[in-house]
C-alpha cells in the first residue's frame, strides 16, 4: 500500500476570502476526489486544531494500491484542478509518499 500526505500552509487572505473559507473550501474540493478517481483507495483531509504557530493549516492522507495508482491520480484531471485551484492560495507546502 502507498502512503501519500500532503501539508498545506494557507495565506491569510486571498481573493477577498479569509484563511477560513480558503481551508474549508480546499477541503471541500479535496473530498470529492474519491467521487471523481477511483485509483483513490482511501483519503481524508483534516484541518489543525493545533494552536502551534508552525502548524500547518490542512492536511490531506491518501492511500493508494501501487505507484501506478498514485500517478493515475497525480494525472487525473479532477486533480490537476484542485491543485490548480490550491495554488493561490497556498502559502507553503510538503508532500511525504511511503510504502507499507
Amino acid at each position: 500500500m502507498l502512503k501519500h500526505i500532503v501539508m498545506w500552509k494557507i495565506k491569510e487572505h486571498h481573493l477577498n476570502k479569509s484563511k477560513e473559507q480558503l481551508v474549508a473550501e480546499a477541503k471541500s474540493m479535496l473530498e470529492e476526489l474519491p467521487r471523481q478517481i477511483p485509483a483513490i483507495v482511501k483519503l481524508e483531509v483534516g484541518k489543525n486544531i493545533s494552536n502551534n504557530r508552525s502548524a500547518y493549516d490542512l492536511v490531506l492522507y491518501s492511500e493508494f494500491k501501487d505507484w501506478q495508482s498514485l500517478e493515475t491520480y497525480r494525472s487525473h484531471p479532477g486533480h490537476l484542478e484542485v491543485v490548480e485551484h490550491l495554488r493561490g492560495m497556498v502559502e507553503r507546502g510538503c508532500v511525504v509518499d511511503y510504502q507499507t
